[in-house]
């Protein structure tokens, strides 16, 4: 692929990217805008019966847990609720750990939150210095407890300091000593921004010092050199720390019966070291004032830093580095006599004092050249000074090699504000083999031979080069039929975001005036490849309101384009047809059809409804006068619904939309469909067209409005992910697509609904596959995961599916006697894969995830006429998946659960082990959240598993023993739609309920 110019990945230093509208959520709960809604919003203290609402309009509770939990008060003995009032019902709630002592108080004064931010449940606050709000908070879909630093929305608006934020969000991300804590990402949800990172527990070091005086010589000396070795690797890597003293470290609870300063020391760096929002990484102490705040901590602050001009920078970091090995060695800060103004005094005059005569002269002397007054008198950089604390120790340790430095220059030499990404060895075979071979081109085959505007069964009549990744929706869509002022310019248009620990940053709102963004040019296999157009997303028009499977088409671009022409015949004889009636109702010209919107969605039983919106191209427009509508549709009766003028003919409703001045036709069958109306047999019904126009007519002529479709909502978020400058974009809901939309994978197709089922699982909302043909084609997927399954997990899990996908393809393809036309072309199929496979790069972009691919420029008709020749036939011998056991569907759910299996991990939760078994036995399983948070049970808690050869029934119930030793969990089997599943429950609701408990608890 040459030098792949488009491969580069622009990695903005600053977000410039404008606001973005509130959500409909986000507006319902109260978006949060700045700090001060953090500092809650007080009402009267509540009553009783208010506390219990507010749990329940705080998310604090679930609903469904409100009522019972209220009983289990009622019914405790006085001893432990109290004497009823709000107080002590908020004493009972925190003793059973349904909240925690920050929230209760908030609670108390009648505080509504936000408790909640993103998918972070906020348990405490603790209080620090600068603008930013530090919590600690768990991680609702994983339950991991993290550290949370708000941070303040004025702050993030200044464009020093939110450059500064992305920079060392990004550094602070990168570094991987185990001292070090751990910086994972820079968000936004709902107008906040926030960064998360490691929850580190234990004491500072400083307060230790204070209590149990110096440490000895060889622990201080190993302390100090490994402070250095952590904050070399950030100055190897164009970064600083800052606010290096004792009081960012923090020792670590010990190992049981062991003493006190047997914990790991671990080291704090951005954002819980000093303020986040400031423009330096140096503490601020410009004035008496600014020395105040900090305390002890001004002992390690280089001279050169209290001047109006100074900077932090790898230097000043040594003299930190060099004073916390003083104080450690001599028991107290340097300089530190319990005032700042005289510790700045002493250390600008006098320097720290001489260390105890126990400690060696080589060590004196390195800490003396780490504090020297000059900053050119000390060691260069924390990895110098590392080396010289091993030599002077003695410490069998190896020397320490700078990291490579970044390519621009550090911020200290030359102001840059570019940090450029470690590459990673970590590729991801995404969409590989079956994904695009088989989903892209045959499924957009399906699509496209379904094109005869009917329902599917059921009732019967009726490109230029741009280093730039993908943006998300902005304010503005791009218009189907390419109105001039469709298109933001460049200044106008989202910046292009790296996949890096800042994704949602880019996503933010940027300062109110344009910054100057340094950008890296990174050509990086861990982040996507640059797209080779940057359309906005479709505005989709006009297209049948909740539509679940949907088809884009620039057909003229398409047929203009060699690889196009050939992409199109190998869709085969149906999709040919289906093209050629397509272009007869447009007037037989396959050039004057720029744009083909195509939306299906499920009819009846077995039944899928589709309409189609053909956008016509410039110079062109619909069929206008009698003749030529009569020659392009045949005889008419013409027909006014909602105001609108409708063509009919014996099955299709013809609509040209007035405001649309024949740019648009919109083309549906003409069937009857249920109104919202009635129910049952008296159910109203109307005209699909009407339906089409009454709902989709009032968005298309709203100039405000940015989608104008009327789309199931997580496919709304897919939306503005999509491009629509692509040649070819097919997009949808699995769920759809593999239940009520089955019948678009008829004949044929319907093998692979098996293959996608395994690969998009339970933990997709919705997907996207697009095409562009050019000198290369470009092949991308976009995915949006379901609310419980972040986005940076869910490349490695689809990763995981289709691993080895390739394999499978081949195994099924040797199976086949492959007809002599076409044979050469089946079995190259799997080596097709696995050069797709071999290109495939994956990063998150906001709430979703982007695999793309550059693929040779005739790949995609090769692949596509080779998976559909592959799927007409059948092969010799099964080659799928192991089959179920012999009469498995007629098993009964504990029947299924006898099988033995076998089940080892060493670390997992009750969430993921139950998944576990329910894939082994075929039997789907449910935990009943509400029951175990009635009882302070987490579905999260971590264990290890070792059950071989038992049954799975034995190992369900060793699982939920591990998740809670003191047996207050069960299982129980109950139909749910016709289907047996097993709820995973307590034995308080159980008894409660009065639900049967297996065999297996019954027994002696």
């Amino acid at each position: 692929m040459g030098t792949r110019k488009r491969a580069g990945m622009i990695a903005a230093a600053a977000g410039t990217r404008p606001p973005r509208p509130p959500t409909p959520a986000a507006a319902a709960r109260g978006t949060i805008g700045a700090l001060a809604h953090f500092a809650g919003h007080a009402m009267p203290a509540p009553t009783p019966d208010e506390l219990w609402q507010l749990l329940v309009r705080t998310r604090l509770l679930e609903p469904s847990a409100l009522a019972a939990l209220r009983a289990e008060h009622a019914a405790a003995p006085p001893a432990a609720a109290g004497d009823g009032s709000a107080k002590a019902i908020a004493g009972w709630l925190m003793s059973r750990g349904t909240i925690t002592r920050w929230q209760a108080k908030r609670l108390l004064i009648g505080d509504t939150g936000p408790f909640f931010v993103g998918d972070y449940r906020l348990l405490e606050r603790h209080e620090r210095e600068g603008d930013g709000l530090l919590f600690t908070a768990r991680h609702e879909p994983s339950g991991r407890l993290v550290a949370v630093m708000v941070l303040s929305a004025k702050r993030c608006r200044e464009r020093d300091a939110w450059t500064s934020i992305v920079e060392r969000t990004t550094a602070a991300h990168g570094t991987t000593d185990p001292m070090t804590s751990r910086t994972w990402s820079l968000e936004q949800q709902d107008g906040v921004k926030f960064v998360v990172c490691e929850l580190v527990s234990g004491t500072k070091v400083a307060d230790e010092l204070e209590r149990l005086g110096p440490l000895p010589l060889q622990e201080a000396g190993v302390l100090a050199w490994q402070i250095a070795k952590a904050v070399g690797e950030m100055h190897s890597r164009g970064a600083v720390h800052g606010h290096l003293s004792l009081d960012v470290l923090r020792r670590e609870p010990p190992p049981a019966g062991a003493a006190e300063r047997n914990g790991r020391v671990r080291l704090l760096q951005f954002p819980l070291a000093g303020d986040p929002h400031a423009a330096s990484s140096a503490p601020a102490a410009g004035d008496e004032e600014g020395l105040a705040r900090l305390g002890r901590r001004v002992a390690y602050l280089a001279p050169e830093l209290l001047r109006p001009d100074g900077h932090a920078d790898p230097r000043s970091d040594v003299y930190a580095i060099g004073g916390m090995l003083h104080a450690l060695l001599s028991g107290q800060p340097p300089c530190w006599d319990g005032g700042v103004v005289t510790a700045v005094k002493a250390a600008a005059t006098l320097g720290p004092a001489a260390l105890p005569e126990s400690v060696p002269q080589p060590v004196r002397d390195v800490v003396a050249r780490m504090m020297a007054h000059d900053p050119a008198r000390r060691y260069r950089d924390a990895c110098e000074a590392a080396n010289a604390i091993a030599s002077a120790l003695g410490l069998a340790v190896p020397a320490i090699e700078p990291v490579a430095r970044a390519a621009a220059a550090a911020p200290w030499a030359a102001g840059s504000t570019g940090i450029v990404r470690r590459r990673s060895e970590k590729r991801f075979a995404l969409i590989g083999g079956l994904v695009l071979g088989a989903i892209v081109a045959a499924a957009a085959a399906v699509v496209v031979s379904r094109f005869n505007v009917g329902p599917v069964g059921g009732r019967g009549a009726n490109g230029g080069e741009q280093a730039s990744v993908k943006r998300r929706a902005g304010t503005k869509v791009a218009d189907p039929a390419g109105k001039p002022d469709a298109r933001p310019d460049a200044a106008q248009r989202p910046q292009a975001a790296a996949t890096t620990p800042v994704d949602a940053a880019a996503d933010a709102a940027g300062p109110a005036a344009p910054a100057a963004v340094a950008q890296v040019i990174v050509d990086n296999p861990d982040v996507p490849w640059a797209s080779p157009t940057n359309g906005l997303p479709p505005s989709l028009a006009y297209l049948p309101p909740g539509s679940q499977l949907v088809l884009l088409a620039r057909l003229a671009e398409i047929e203009a384009n060699d690889e196009g022409r050939l992409f199109l015949k190998s869709l085969g004889f149906a999709a040919e047809a289906a093209h050629d009636t397509l272009v007869k109702l447009c007037g037989g010209d396959e050039l004057a059809i720029e744009v083909i919107q195509a939306g299906w969605q499920a009819g009846g039983p077995d039944e899928v409804v589709g309409g189609f919106v053909v956008w016509f191209a410039k110079g062109h427009a619909a069929p206008a006068d009698e003749s030529a509508r009569r020659e392009a549709w045949g005889a008419t009766t013409a027909e006014t619904i909602e105001g609108e003028t409708v063509y009919q003919t014996a099955m299709l409703s013809l609509w040209v939309p007035e405001v649309e001045a024949g740019r648009a036709l919109v083309i549906a069958p003409r069937i009857m469909l249920a109104t919202l109306d009635g129910v049952g047999s008296t159910a109203a019904t109307e005209p699909l067209i009407a339906q089409i126009i009454r709902e989709t007519k009032p968005l298309a002529e709203d100039d405000s409005a940015v989608l104008k479709a009327a789309l199931p909502r997580d496919l709304e978020t897919l939306v503005g992910m999509l491009d629509a400058d692509r040649h070819v974009t097919l997009f949808g809901s699995p769920h759809y697509l593999l239940t009520s939309g089955r019948m678009v994978l008829a004949g044929p197709f319907a093998k692979l609904a098996e293959p996608m089922d395994g690969l998009f699982g339970d933990g997709l909302q919705a997907a996207a596959l697009s095409l562009h043909f050019g000198d290369e084609c470009y092949v991308e997927m976009d995915a949006v995961p379901t609310l419980d399954v972040p986005a940076k997990t869910l490349a490695p899990e689809i990763g995981g599916r289709v691993e080895g996908l390739a394999d499978t393809v081949e195994a099924y393809c040797t199976a086949l006697n492959p007809d002599p036309y076409g044979r050469m072309l089946v079995l190259r199929l799997p080596g097709m894969l696995r050069v797709l496979a071999s290109q495939l790069r994956s990063g998150a972009e906001g709430k979703g995830v982007v695999l793309n691919a550059y693929l040779p420029r005739h790949a995609p008709h090769n692949i596509a006429l080779a998976a559909e020749l592959a799927l007409a036939q059948t092969p010799g011998a099964p080659v799928a998946a192991d089959p179920a056991p012999a009469g498995a569907g007629s098993q009964s759910a504990l029947e299924r659960l006898n099988r033995t299996m076998t089940l080892t991990f060493a670390k997992d939760n009750l969430e993921r082990s139950i998944q576990l078994v329910s894939d082994e036995t075929g039997v789907p399983m449910e935990i009943l959240g509400g029951d175990l948070q009635l009882e302070g049970i987490t579905k999260n808690q971590s264990f290890g598993l070792d059950e071989t050869d038992k049954t799975a029934d034995e190992i369900l119930r060793v699982i939920l023993a591990k998740s809670n030793p003191e047996g207050k969990l069960v299982y129980i089997v109950k139909e749910r739609d016709g289907e047996e599943w097993v709820f995973i429950t307590t034995r308080a609701a159980v008894e409660k309920r009065g639900d049967p408990l297996p065999p297996a608890y019954l027994a002696p």
